[in-house]
């Protein structure tokens, strides 16, 4: 993964990099998708095992993975009648960054 360096950020190149780390930071900007995104950081998940750590409407974490998911922060995988969530590098990067700051 590049990193991003007061050099790196110049121009318009540089500007399109700090707006998708800006769109990624964003993705976990939410309390319940950090949540998700911290539980996945331990493996992957399914939906019904997701659902039940939260203990929230499943339209409502569907909606949320689904934002996770175009955001490049997770993947989904189905397997037989389930589907399975596993983080991206992207992902892994953010959780780590998140453990960090929630001590």
């Amino acid at each position: 993964m590049a990193r991003i360096s007061p050099k790196s950020t110049s121009g318009e190149q540089g500007l399109k990099r700090l707006r998708q780390a800006a769109s990624r930071l964003k993705q976990v900007s939410d309390p319940n998708r950090l949540w998700i995104v911290l539980m996945l950081a331990d493996g992957a998940r399914s939906f019904g095992s997701i659902c039940e750590a939260l203990s929230g409407s499943q339209p409502a974490l569907s909606q949320r993975l689904a934002l996770l998911r175009h955001g490049g922060v997770i993947l989904s995988q189905r397997r037989g009648r389930q589907v399975f969530y596993r983080l991206t590098e992207i992902g892994e990067v953010l959780a780590r960054v998140a453990k960090k700051v929630t001590g």
